[in-house]
C-alpha cells in the first residue's frame, strides 16, 4: 500500500492533562475543580487511599479505589469507565503505576531477580511493555483524562517580603517513568500556595499561563480548545474482533443463553488482550478437537447399516457384530472400512 500525504486538520479531542505537585499542593482538587467546570460526568480511578471521596461534600463522582498498582488495573479501570460511558475519567494517581505495589519499579526487580544472571538492563524487556500498554490505555481512551503526579519534595530558604528568611516546600521532579512528559497535551506544575503553573502546552492561549487555583478559566480555555475542529473519527477498539470471533466460535460450539451469562461473568476481562487471545486460542482448539473427534455413534450406526446391507445380500458373516459399543474406536474404524469396501464389491457385482 502506497504511503500519500494529506492536508493536516484540527479535530476535536479528548484531553490528555497531567497536573503533578508536592503534598499539599491540591493536585486531586484541582483535577475535581477543572473537571467540574468543563461539565459532564466524572469518574475517579483514587490510588491514594480514599483522599478523593473526602471532597464528595463539593464535587459529584463516582470512585474507584485501587490498592494494586499494576499496570494491567490500571487499563482495566480505564476500560471500565470507558464501557460506563463517563466523559471525564481523573487518575489520581499515576504514580503508583510507577512506584507502587505491584508497579513498575517492583515489577523489574522481580525481573532481575528471576534471572539466572542477574541484568537490570535486560530486566525492563519484560516490564516496558505492561508500562506502554498503560500508556497506551490512556492515549487511546474515549473520555477526557486528567491524571495526577506527585512531584518528589524538597525545602529551600527564602527571604520573605519583610526580608525574613523562611522555609518553604516546592515540588521536584515527578514520580513516575521519565518520557512520560511526552504523552500529555497539557502540563500543570502545583505549588503549596495551590498554585498551577502551565509548564507544557498544545493550547497556545494557555502558553506561559499561571493560575491561582486553576478552575474555570482554565476549565473554559480547554473546553473551547478541544471543541475546536472538525468532528473527530471515530475510534474502533482493536479488541473487538477478537471479542467478536470468541463469540462466534462459542456459540457455535454451546447454548447461546449460556454463552451471553459467561461472557457477562467475565466482563472485567474482555479489555485485556492476553486474556482474550488466551480465551479465543482455547475455543479454537477445542472446535478444531471436536471436528476431527471419532463419532462413536455415527461409525455404530453407519456398521449396522452397511451389516444389513451385506447379510441380505447373502454375507452372514456381516451379521455377526456382537455389541459394539464395547469395541475401541481403532477397532470400529477397521471393521467400517471392511464392511465399506465389501459393499463397494456388491455394488460394483450388481453392475
Amino acid at each position: 500500500m502506497a504511503l500519500t500525504f494529506k492536508k493536516a486538520q484540527k479535530q476535536q479531542s479528548k484531553l490528555r492533562m497531567s497536573i503533578a505537585g508536592p503534598s499539599g499542593s491540591g493536585k486531586t482538587f484541582t483535577a475535581l475543580r477543572i473537571a467540574t467546570e468543563m461539565g459532564g460526568s466524572i469518574a475517579v480511578i483514587d490510588t491514594e487511599k480514599g483522599s478523593a471521596a473526602k471532597y464528595s461534600d463539593q464535587f459529584a463522582f463516582d470512585v474507584l479505589e485501587m490498592d494494586d498498582f499494576h499496570p494491567d488495573r490500571y487499563i482495566e479501570a480505564i476500560r471500565a469507565a470507558e464501557r460506563a460511558g463517563y466523559d471525564i475519567l481523573i487518575i489520581d494517581s499515576t504514580t503508583h503505576e510507577w512506584a507502587g505495589k505491584n508497579g513498575i519499579l517492583e515489577l523489574h526487580e522481580a525481573a532481575v531477580q528471576k534471572q539466572r544472571v542477574k541484568n537490570t538492563y535486560t530486566a525492563w524487556a519484560e516490564v516496558t511493555p505492561l508500562h506502554n500498554a498503560f500508556i497506551n490505555a490512556i492515549l487511546q481512551a474515549n473520555c477526557h483524562v486528567i491524571a495526577t503526579v506527585r512531584s518528589k519534595t524538597d525545602y529551600v530558604q527564602e527571604k520573605n517580603e519583610r526580608g525574613q528568611t523562611e522555609i518553604r516546600k516546592v515540588g521536584m521532579a515527578s514520580i513516575q517513568r521519565e518520557g512520560m512528559d511526552y504523552e500529555y497535551d497539557i502540563m500543570i506544575e502545583m505549588d503549596v500556595n495551590h498554585t498551577g503553573v502551565v509548564t507544557k502546552t498544545r493550547c497556545n492561549e494557555l502558553d506561559g499561563r499561571t493560575f491561582r487555583k486553576p478552575g474555570a478559566e482554565i476549565a473554559e480555555i480547554l473546553t473551547r480548545w478541544l471543541s475546536g475542529g472538525a468532528p473527530a473519527t471515530p475510534k474502533t477498539d482493536p479488541l473487538e474482533p477478537l471479542r467478536a470471533e470468541l463469540r462466534s466460535i462459542l456459540t457455535e460450539q454451546g447454548d447461546a443463553a449460556k454463552v451471553e451469562k459467561w461472557w457477562q461473568d467475565n466482563a472485567d476481562h474482555m479489555d485485556d488482550e492476553g486474556w482474550l487471545r488466551a480465551k479465543l486460542a482455547g475455543a479454537k482448539k477445542k472446535a478444531q478437537a471436536k471436528e476431527s473427534a471419532f463419532d462413536r455413534a455415527a461409525v455404530i450406526s453407519q456398521l449396522q447399516d452397511l451389516s444389513y446391507t451385506l447379510v441380505k445380500a447373502g454375507d452372514t458373516t456381516a451379521g455377526d457384530l456382537g455389541d459394539m459399543s464395547t469395541l475401541d474406536d481403532q477397532t470400529l474404524g477397521i471393521l467400517l472400512r471392511d464392511f465399506q469396501e465389501r459393499v463397494a464389491d456388491l455394488e460394483q457385482g450388481a453392475e
